[in-house]
């Protein structure tokens, strides 16, 4: 079974949870690799999605259920949870 994301289950941490939503909008979007990984394929497809970067650095992912805005600062990513912004990193798959 694949996980299809909560804004609560974002904790900036590249785990089981995100690979497999990722597994999930992969093949929702009928791309080729269904694997959980975020590559080409994937980074163009979501592209499709995206608007931005607006005049604070903002950039704006409009999903078919949910609006989720994110920003680089520094090199680092953030993501912006409940009015909050929190660091989005990972270091490994899986």
């Amino acid at each position: 079974m694949r996980h299809t994301f909560t804004k609560s289950d974002i904790d900036g941490h590249y785990g089981w949870k995100t690979a497999s939503a990722t597994k999930w909008w992969q093949a929702r979007e009928d791309l080729e690799d269904v694997d959980g990984v975020v590559g080409k394929e994937t980074f163009g497809a979501a592209d499709d999605f995206l608007s931005g970067p607006h005049a604070n650095g903002q950039v704006d992912y409009t999903g078919h259920v949910r609006q989720i805005a994110f920003k680089r600062i520094s090199g680092t990513y953030y993501v912006k949870v409940h009015g909050q912004w929190k660091k989005a990193a990972y270091n490994r798959l899986g």
